[in-house]
């Protein structure tokens, strides 16, 4: 076997272990895991997974593909934690409708239900 068949040889595999690579992190995005709804919403896409596009995690783009990025990339982030903190008071919640979150030990977040 000459050097430029061995050499071409060890090329093809190296370029099919790198597909065989991005194939099976293409099957990790959670856009092909969660399989959101993918529907046209004004002039976008939009790819939605959950009830709705307040309480579910959604994507626009241009097209199917830009949605489904868009998608991936909010399918990551981090909700927005209340930016006001501070002491509770012994009696501050009484008679109002709340929801809690449990962020640690030593913090716990109150929000109020309206």
């Amino acid at each position: 076997m000459s050097y430029a068949t061995e050499h071409g040889v060890l090329n093809a595999k190296w370029n099919a272990a790198l597909e065989a690579q991005n194939a099976a992190a293409e099957q990790q995005r959670p856009s092909v895991l969660y399989r959101p709804t993918l529907f046209v919403d004004g002039n976008q896409y939009c790819a939605l997974y959950g009830a709705d596009i307040q309480s579910g995690v959604a994507g626009f783009g241009d097209s199917p593909a830009l949605a489904m990025a868009d998608f991936d990339k909010e399918w990551n982030k981090k909700l927005n934690q209340p930016t006001h903190t501070g002491i509770l008071k012994p009696g501050l919640l009484e008679g109002v409708a709340y929801s809690m979150e449990y962020i640690d030990d030593e913090t716990v977040v109150f929000t109020r239900c309206r």
